[in-house]
C-alpha cells in the first residue's frame, strides 16, 4: 500500500512538531525545577544565615549534596565560627543543619563531613587541642576521628 506523497510530508510534518513540543516541555520541567531548587535554597539562606554572613557552597563529589556555610571570624578569640546546612538536591531538601564555635568543615567523602575544631588553647608543637570528627549525613551521627601522632607510626 503506498501513500501520496503529501501524506508522508504531513505525517513527518507532525512527528517533528510533537518532538520539537516534548523537547520545549521538558525544558519547562527542567527550568522549573531549578527555580523551585534556587527558592528553597534562598529561603533557607534566609532563614538560617545572617543578611551579612559570606556564604559559600561545596558539592559532594557525585554532586548531589551541597554543603553551604557561613562563616564568621571572632577577633578576640582569633577564631571562626561556622554555622552549616547540606541541602540535598534529589530530596529538595535541608538534609542536615549544625554550627560550631572555632570550627572548619569540609567534605570528607560522599556522605561524611569532616569537622575540625580547636578547643582551647592550641599546642602549635603537638597539635593538642585540634579535634577531628566525622559527621555522616545519613544517620546524622558525628563521631571523633582519633588521629595518631607522627611519632607513632
Amino acid at each position: 500500500m503506498k501513500y501520496h506523497p503529501i501524506w508522508k510530508n504531513l505525517l513527518l510534518i507532525l512527528i517533528v512538531i510533537f518532538l520539537i513540543d516534548s523537547c520545549t516541555s521538558n525544558k519547562k520541567t527542567i527550568t522549573n525545577q531549578h527555580s523551585n531548587d534556587t527558592d528553597i535554597i534562598e529561603e533557607a539562606i534566609k532563614n538560617n544565615f545572617n543578611e551579612t554572613d559570606s556564604v559559600y557552597s561545596i558539592s559532594n563529589n557525585e554532586g548531589n549534596l551541597v554543603l553551604y556555610v557561613a562563616e564568621k571570624k571572632e577577633m578576640v578569640q582569633n577564631s571562626i565560627n561556622i554555622n552549616f546546612f547540606v541541602y540535598d538536591k534529589e530530596r529538595n531538601s535541608i538534609i542536615y543543619k549544625n554550627k560550631y564555635d572555632r570550627a572548619s568543615i569540609k567534605w570528607y567523602n560522599n556522605n561524611q563531613l569532616l569537622l575540625v575544631r580547636k578547643l582551647g588553647i592550641v599546642d602549635k608543637q603537638t597539635g593538642m587541642n585540634i579535634k577531628h570528627y566525622i559527621i555522616d549525613i545519613k544517620s546524622k551521627k558525628v563521631t571523633e576521628r582519633i588521629l595518631k601522632p607522627e611519632n607513632n607510626k
